[in-house]
């Protein structure tokens, strides 16, 4: 009867819609798992690499650290700043890091620069890494955001102490000048993909240092940023976000450095 044949063709249909939807099923679930192990080995990936930055930038700023610790406390002792500091720059050696040591007078003017033929004399009582000394006793090493250095000439970022004089009045500041460019030459053999990215940023949000710096991104505020927001609520942790400097969207792992107001990021 034709009543057999509509019941077949029907039956037909109904069987080969189920199997394209349980087709579509399976395409969907792994899919989905295949998204998901993806994001977990860049996490997995983006971690280790962010982890291994942020020791080696602790290492840095902690060698330089050391040598501020020691000029500090020979100018407290009373040696000449300009003695002390050419021992401490002969100790350190030819360095990729340290563009210069220095100090500032109590007053703000630049008494001492291992930079040859840095003028004297040079007032720097405006700049963030003198007056955060002059305002607090307590701040103990300050890392700036990036500055043009005038006695330098060229960008850094500070690392400052302070020095103090008599009756615990501000004798100086010693300063210790980074080169942030340094950071990221360091990142070019490191491979992190098609437009991959390394940061370090402050936890003022503000960029130190990228592997790809240049002069319109350098001390850029990233403070709005959904990875600077996060690095100030926790240690590590991974994200997905749009770049603010390049609008490219990342998956973002981040470590704090353990001691300093500083945070690298690793994104792919």
């Amino acid at each position: 009867p034709p009543a057999m044949p509509r019941r077949a063709v029907a039956a037909t249909w109904l069987a080969t819609a189920a199997a394209v939807l349980a087709l579509w099923a399976a395409a969907l679930w792994l899919g989905d798992r295949a998204l998901r192990d993806a994001a977990a080995a860049a996490e997995r990936d983006t971690g280790n690499l962010a982890q291994a930055i942020a020791e080696q930038t602790r290492r840095t700023i902690a060698g330089a650290d050391q040598a501020l610790r020691f000029l500090a406390y020979r100018v407290e002792a009373g040696a000449d700043p300009a003695e002390a500091g050419g021992h401490v720059r002969a100790a350190l050696g030819r360095s990729d890091t340290v563009l210069q040591l220095a100090f500032i007078g109590g007053d703000g003017l630049l008494r001492y620069s291992s930079v040859e033929g840095a003028p004297a004399g040079i007032d720097l009582s405006d700049r963030e890494h003198f007056r955060v000394h002059r305002e607090r006793a307590d701040v103990g090493l300050f890392v700036s955001r990036p500055v043009f250095g005038r006695a330098s000439g060229k960008w850094s970022v500070q690392l400052t102490r302070r020095v103090d004089g008599p009756g615990g009045a501000l004798g100086g500041v010693v300063v210790a000048s980074l080169d942030p460019f340094y950071f990221s030459r360091s990142f070019d053999h490191l491979d992190v993909g098609r437009d991959g990215v390394i940061s370090i940023i402050g936890l003022d949000g503000v960029l130190r240092a990228r592997s790809v710096l240049d002069a319109s991104s350098i001390g850029k505020d990233l403070s709005a940023s959904p990875v600077a927001q996060a690095a100030r609520a926790a240690d590590a942790g991974f994200l997905r976000h749009a770049s603010l400097v390049d609008g490219v969207v990342r998956l973002h792992s981040f470590r704090r450095l353990p001691g300093y107001p500083l945070f690298v990021v690793a994104g792919v």
